[in-house]
């Protein structure tokens, strides 16, 4: 049966399946149920929507590179969906790379946190295959 998007109650659950892989690394979770009910057209897929909902706002910026899409709509689209400010690579607190077959430019430019300061870092989000898979 498949949920309907609650962007409240939805985007909670997704959060604590992310806590909880950040609890146990290298565990599989899938997001799959809670995106199910998302019926918003974008050209990115519901599971990195479902997850850029969750995680983007007005307060942070996004960076995506990908192949075989077209950037500044995928852009706009999740700008206008999460408020989140698209900037370049080096100024992202969120890097999005979208298709396992495309890189970044320049993974040295993605900004780096530290051991006191890791809130300077970005958080990379990959997309693969078998993760997209609908």
């Amino acid at each position: 049966m498949q949920k309907v998007w609650d962007s409240v109650h939805s985007t909670q659950q997704i959060f604590r399946k992310l806590v909880n892989a950040f609890s146990f690394p290298g565990s599989k979770l899938s997001i799959s149920n809670e995106v199910s009910g998302i019926e918003i057209k974008t050209l990115v897929s519901k599971p990195i929507i479902g997850l850029l909902l969750t995680i983007l706002d007005s307060e942070v910026s996004f960076h995506i590179s990908g192949e075989q899409l077209d950037l500044a709509v995928a852009e706009q689209q999740i700008s206008q969906l999460t408020g989140a400010r698209n900037v370049q690579l080096e100024e992202a607190n969120f890097c999005i790379l979208l298709s396992s077959n495309s890189m970044v430019a320049d993974w040295s430019s993605i900004p780096e946190g530290n051991l006191e300061e890791p809130h300077l870092g970005a958080t990379i989000i990959i997309e693969t295959e078998w993760a997209s898979r609908e």
